[in-house]
């Protein structure tokens, strides 16, 4: 495991950038499965007691497309001061 550390210390800038590129990535991808679960009308949970559970997934994902979008704008602004610097 220290050889990971000691890699990662000697090589800061490119592995900041493939790093956040892959989160970057990561977070894309999400965002795919976000707009997929924006088109559900309602979710049914069928209790133990044979009874349903219908409840509407729109709030949680508003709230969770916020969430992502706003940390793929953090891991950009990141990844664009680290390549901003000069060597």
């Amino acid at each position: 495991m220290s050889w990971i550390i000691q890699f990662l210390q000697r090589n800061e800038r490119t592995s900041a950038v493939i790093i956040s590129l892959l989160l970057i990535v990561l977070n894309a991808g999400g965002l795919y499965f976000i707009i997929d679960l924006m088109s559900y009308d309602e979710m049914v949970g069928y209790l133990e007691d044979g009874g349903m559970k219908i409840s509407n997934p729109r709030n949680f994902v508003f709230g969770l497309l916020i969430t992502v979008l706003l940390n793929i704008l953090f891991v950009f602004g990141s990844l664009c001061s680290c390549l901003a610097k000069s060597k």
